[in-house]
């Protein structure tokens, strides 16, 4: 296994002009993402700037359904989008074999967002907390919503690739009724008012699509947002997991960001309010909070079905512990949308739903 593994990184070493006279020292597996993709953290020799870089062993797989000019793969997504967002902070791709897959890429390190909020710190985690001192978590998270800002700010419509996908109508309903099919239908939930709560959905999605629109991560949450204490004292953030980036709602980052796995019921208010309201401040968004709980509704909903298919279907149990905060959040949003009304007196019969719905009187 580990021949094969080092003949991998030979190989893709040799097709990099940074590292193509680097050595490889040792191979370490990684934990992997929801996808099935695996990584290996692979020490150099002779690499003077990267002692370390991460091996990437892909497949080929389809990102979210969305609408399309141009079909490019997540893969080749992945690829090329650190050298166009080359004012976001994305890890470089240092190789790249398009026919196996495989890519050397930038290790930025094991200190994400979410080891600060679940309190689960390593070594890097707790030299960058001591560099920032108090309101470590606050200053982490501001320097999550800089680079959240930065790609809102974009130019997309001439680049091809970035403008080859975006959410419209039908994908967001399709994510939407995820809650309907594998949420409600197998639990036999509410299933004489399926066709009305279709309906409100669709209502809920038409009036995302006249969001205004930017690029998005679609996956902007604390287990994608990683830090690295730079040689300088500077603590820089990285995304990861950017290859599904797309044009949709501009409301829908900042939403993963604050409310996601249960997050949102870990962190202290007045930080979520901080970065909330900087976010307000700077975007001068119209209709603010309506779009931002329309999009927290069609987002749990999603996840609150595709959850439970994850872990009753797709056997990921690990995925289950996260459906009640989200059906919670559904309740949340509901409250703040009042002409969902006829929705919300449908769904609070769902405990978990009336939770939230309740939280918000």
């Amino acid at each position: 296994m580990q021949d094969n593994l080092k003949k991998e990184v030979l190989e893709l070493l040799d097709t990099s002009d940074e590292l193509k006279h680097s050595n490889v020292i040792s191979i370490v597996s990684l934990a992997g993402d929801a996808s099935g993709r695996r990584f290996y953290r692979v020490t150099l020799q002779n690499s003077p700037l990267y002692e370390t870089v991460i091996l990437l062993i892909s497949y080929d797989f389809n990102g979210p359904l969305t609408h399309l000019t141009k079909a490019f793969t997540p893969n080749e997504m992945f690829a090329v989008l650190p050298s166009i967002l080359t004012d976001v902070s994305l890890p470089k791709v240092f190789a790249f074999n398009k026919t196996k897959l495989t890519f050397l890429i930038e290790d930025v390190g094991d200190a994400a967002l979410q080891n600060f909020i679940f309190n689960k710190p390593n070594q890097s985690c707790m030299e960058i907390q001591e560099n920032l001192g108090d309101n470590y978590l606050t200053k982490l998270y501001l320097l999550a919503l800089e680079e959240l800002l930065k790609l809102q700010s974009v130019p997309y419509e001439k680049n091809e690739y970035l403008c080859a996908k975006s959410f419209e109508f039908e994908q967001y309903q399709a994510e939407a009724y995820r809650f309907v099919d594998h949420y409600l239908i197998p639990n036999n939930i509410l299933s004489d008012k399926l066709p009305e709560i279709r309906s409100k959905i669709d209502q809920l999605c038409e009036r995302i699509t006249h969001h205004p629109k930017s690029l998005v991560h679609r996956d902007f949450m604390p287990w994608n947002i990683h830090y690295k204490l730079l040689k300088n004292g500077e603590v820089k953030p990285y995304l990861i997991d950017y290859q599904d980036t797309l044009i949709g709602s501009r409301f829908y980052d900042i939403v993963s960001l604050l409310h996601d796995r249960d997050t949102d019921f870990i962190v202290d208010k007045n930080i979520q309010n901080e970065i909330r309201e900087s976010f307000r401040n700077r975007s001068t968004l119209p209709d603010f909070d309506t779009c931002y709980y329309e999009v927290m509704l069609q987002r749990h909903l999603r996840l609150a079905g595709q959850f439970k298919l994850l872990s009753e279907k797709l056997g990921k149990p690990i995925y289950k512990e996260w459906v009640p905060g989200s059906l919670k959040r559904v309740g949340i949003a509901l409250k703040k949308l009042p002409y969902l009304n006829d929705l919300a007196e449908l769904l609070v019969t769902i405990p978990e739903i009336k939770c939230g719905y309740d939280e918000e009187n």
